[in-house]
């Protein structure tokens, strides 16, 4: 039932619930039909919205007692590069997961929240992107991680949020870029190095659309 508490829509469709837990089959669901939780009609789950609040109420749910969700939802998230039509369902997900969750693991949280700004991007969702920036610069500002890779991620998912919503603001963008450079280069490691090697990227990307004239 906690994980239920993260459907905002009234449906949800089955068989991709039960995936995104990690139910092999479909008892445990079953049991909270009976128990009057939710009602399943024709594999479409329909959440009882007192219920969802006692639910998250009593339990607070985190990030370690959903951790299959958060996991199989970073999984979806990695996938970015398919099309997806249930997309707006994961979107719901991760806003609530964001919004209701009780953060006692900071780096599954904000690798899981990273993975989900990287989705957002591709159908240039700007509420969740905008959202991730919010929770990094938190987490970053009051030294609630001494990550540094997430340092690096900050200023890199600000940059690509300027160019969503703006297009053609490269010159700041650009910026951030070379911030989020600066700040690996001085650390880096073997788990910084690959984050390196995409700034870099994005960073020559970034350039050639800022000046056009360098492609030719």
């Amino acid at each position: 039932m906690i994980n239920f508490c993260f459907v905002s829509v009234n449906v949800v469709d089955l068989s991709r619930f039960a995936k995104c837990i990690c139910e092999e089959t479909a008892n445990d669901i079953n049991t909270l039909v009976e128990l009057g939780f939710i009602r399943n009609e024709n594999k479409i789950l329909y959440i009882n919205e007192v219920m969802r609040d006692m639910v998250i109420e009593e339990f607070k749910p985190s990030v370690s007692s959903c951790k299959n969700l958060i996991k199989n939802l970073r999984l979806e998230c990695l996938t970015y590069g398919l099309d997806k039509f249930y997309y707006n369902e994961i979107f719901d997900f991760i806003e609530n997961k964001i919004n209701k969750i009780s953060v006692d693991n900071t780096e599954l949280f904000l690798d899981f929240i990273g993975e989900a700004f990287s989705y957002a991007d591709k159908y240039n969702y700007l509420p969740i992107m905008k959202r991730v920036i919010t929770e990094y610069r938190y987490y970053i500002k009051n030294n609630l991680t001494d990550n540094i890779r997430f340092k690096g991620l900050y200023y890199m998912f600000k940059a690509v949020h300027l160019i969503t919503k703006y297009e053609n603001d490269f010159s700041n963008a650009l910026k951030f870029i070379e911030k989020g450079i600066s700040i690996i280069e001085e650390n880096l490691n073997s788990e910084t190095k690959h984050l390196l090697g995409n700034l870099y990227s994005i960073y020559g990307s970034f350039k050639l659309q800022d000046n056009p004239k360098i492609n030719k």
